[in-house]
């Protein structure tokens, strides 16, 4: 090859590398700007708790009662009970926007009833229920129902995965 093209060879990829740099950097300013924007105005954190509830029925339904889940991405729930004085006997009207938008699963073990729920695309509710829990009861004196709030448990996060500042009510219900 002649002089000529050695230089020619050299100036392209020269050129290459400088854009690949430039891409990088473009890419970086990108990521950097986008997430200064993403940080959300600070408002009232997310609350979600558990209604006291005296019955006698056959069963007790308790309610989770959520306020303020605002571009919530995902729920991590365990709610801790009693198995000596209650059995859980299922759940009904779960919110939409957690059954019909991404994937949810409530469930128990052992003294744990748990709801898990993510999704690609965040759900903003001012104040609503997010599920019914029902339960067969011992009579007796009131049974405690508390968040497990051990990190990890009991959390919501945005689409990043940053945590919410949640604020988790506990109740109690009376068989």
């Amino acid at each position: 090859p002649s002089h000529d093209n050695v230089v020619a060879y050299t100036k392209v990829i020269f050129t290459a590398f400088i854009c690949a740099a430039l891409i990088q950097f473009m890419r970086y300013l990108i990521f950097v700007l986008f997430s200064l924007l993403t940080f959300k105005a600070i408002g009232q954190n997310p609350v979600m708790k558990v209604v006291s509830d005296t019955s006698c029925m056959a069963y007790i339904e308790t309610p989770i009662l959520i306020s303020d889940f605002d571009s919530v991405a995902a729920i991590s729930m365990k709610i801790v009970f009693d198995t000596t004085r209650l059995t859980y006997l299922g759940y009904r009207n779960a919110h939409p926007a957690v059954t019909q938008n991404g994937n949810f699963i409530a469930s128990t073990y052992q003294d744990r009833f748990i709801i898990g729920w993510f999704s690609l695309n965040p759900i903003t509710i001012s104040s609503d229920t997010l599920l019914v829990i029902r339960w067969q009861g011992t009579p007796g004196a009131p049974v405690r129902l508390w968040f497990d709030t051990t990190r990890g448990m009991c959390e919501l996060v945005d689409f990043y995965g940053v945590r919410f500042t949640t604020q988790f009510l506990v109740g109690a219900v009376a068989p």
